[in-house]
């Protein structure tokens, strides 16, 4: 049975968790249909299932859901799941972190997998993943392999195999080219990607290890800082912050090396953090974790994590509308002391491996609850660069 609901916020009301009442319910659906429902759980965790005992995925009222289609909960979730990992694990069980500059791992896909792994044995998958079968698979290194920057051979056939065109999936991807690689696994509506990449469902923090916030982090550096090399939509940009900022008699570091980046970044007001090949960049992160405003500046697609909550943190421009950007900021003191404030308040809770993963849960289990949102899935991984058929994804 496949249902189309809307969305219903089912919030904790006191501080004790009460039982749910065991009561089915009707409730009316928008093609004016009625369906049987039930709440199982209490206010701190909670889940609904139709007649048949099948757990019932929402949608948004308001048009942000994921807009995967609808889905009945296989019957055989247990089995299936155990069943994929089994098959992936006998023959890709020897991938290990990929290595990146500067940094060996694990990675976020890493953790989601570590941190989740335990659960796919559980007698209840719905208690963990909701209304999701969860892929942990860990799709970059895999992709990056030798530096192979492309899958195995095997691995494309033998996870068109193993998956479903009637399962709704859940996995986490890091590749800016998502999970469909140089158009090698084709395009599955159904599986929801969390993507840290830039080509997926929801965004999420890309993220590289952890940085502390330096115990001297007076804001006595450059107004705005970007230590970085000046390629793609960079030179711009600074070009664009040194004429605001000179006009201003403010300081600027962009576009330039420093050794102790970590010291500049922290001591700065502002943390400039264009795109890098994928629709974010380390960066990003980077700056929240060492506790500077960070202003986010893209090409195409905007991909920030927590989009409503972003705009209480930071700042958020098309390339092509920094320059005006700037001057309605027109560096205003008082909104970047309310959003350094909350970027301290929401650095480790949304921006550490660990704040991620509880993101994600609480996507998975409690949407309500979680800060990360869904928007369109991109055409393509990049503004320049689109070479798998259009029709695989949602349009921009």
């Amino acid at each position: 049975m496949m249902m189309r609901l809307v969305l219903v916020a089912l919030a904790a009301a006191t501080a004790h968790a009460s039982i749910a009442s065991p009561h089915p319910y009707q409730e009316k659906q928008p093609d004016g249909s009625t369906v049987t429902l039930k709440i199982h759980g209490d206010e701190e965790f909670h889940y609904e299932s139709d007649a048949a005992g099948f757990p019932v995925v929402r949608e948004k009222a308001s048009g942000e859901s994921c807009d995967v289609g609808d889905y009945a909960y296989p019957a055989d979730a247990r089995a299936h799941v155990s069943h994929i990992h089994r098959e992936f694990h006998r023959v890709f069980g020897h991938v290990k972190p990929h290595q990146g500059p500067g940094y060996r791992g694990p990675w976020i896909e890493n953790h989601w997998i570590s941190t989740f792994r335990p659960f796919l044995n559980a007698t209840d998958l719905t208690l963990h993943f909701g209304p999701y079968v969860p892929l942990l698979i860990p799709w970059v290194d895999i992709w990056v392999g030798n530096n192979s920057w492309s899958y195995p051979k095997r691995f494309v056939p033998m996870m068109k195999k193993l998956l479903r065109t009637d399962v709704l999936y859940i996995t986490v991807s890091q590749n800016a080219q998502g999970i469909i690689g140089k158009c090698e696994m084709p395009f599955m509506r159904n599986i929801v990607v969390l993507s840290a990449g830039g080509l997926g469902h929801v965004p999420i923090p890309l993220l590289k290890g952890p940085l502390s916030l330096p115990k001297m982090s007076n804001k006595t550096g450059a107004r705005f800082s970007f230590l970085g090399t000046s390629r793609s939509i960079r030179e711009s940009m600074c070009e664009t912050i040194q004429e605001f900022a000179h006009a201003r008699q403010l300081s600027t570091e962009v576009c330039t090396h420093e050794q102790q980046w970590q010291d500049h970044i922290a001591r700065a007001s502002v943390g400039m953090c264009p795109r890098g090949f994928g629709r974010t960049s380390y960066r990003l992160t980077e700056t929240i974790q060492l506790g500077t405003v960070p202003w986010y500046v893209y090409d195409d697609v905007e991909w920030l994590p927590y989009r409503t909550l972003w705009s209480s943190l930071g700042f958020s421009s098309n390339m092509e509308h920094l320059k005006q950007d700037l001057h309605s900021w027109n560096n205003n003191q008082s909104t970047l002391d309310v959003k350094r404030s909350n970027v301290l308040r929401y650095k480790d809770s949304h921006f550490t491996y660990a704040g991620v993963l509880e993101q994600i849960r609480r996507f998975m289990v409690a949407p309500a609850t979680s800060d990360l949102e869904c928007q369109p899935h991109p055409r393509c991984y990049g503004s320049k660069t689109c070479t798998c058929p259009a029709e695989r994804a949602h349009t921009d």
